[in-house]
């Protein structure tokens, strides 16, 4: 995970709140760039959230059904 929390550092092509994830699973990884709102700490809250779900889809059974 990489990214631009803030509150600084931010420019016009790489503005606060954007972050790139990537996971690796048995199958082969993913990866996906996202755009937060908020402050340095829901930034980098929602990512690692945002991270978690990603890894969790991966390993997931293929068997089993998503809604």
């Amino acid at each position: 995970m990489t990214g631009i929390a803030g509150p600084g550092g931010g420019t016009e092509e790489k503005p606060v709140g954007l972050v790139y994830v990537h996971a690796e699973g048995p199958d082969g990884g993913v990866g996906r760039e996202s755009s937060f709102p908020g402050d340095r700490a829901a930034i980098r809250s929602r990512a690692a959230v945002g991270a978690l779900h990603l890894v969790r889809r991966l390993l997931e059974p293929a068997s089993v059904t998503k809604p």
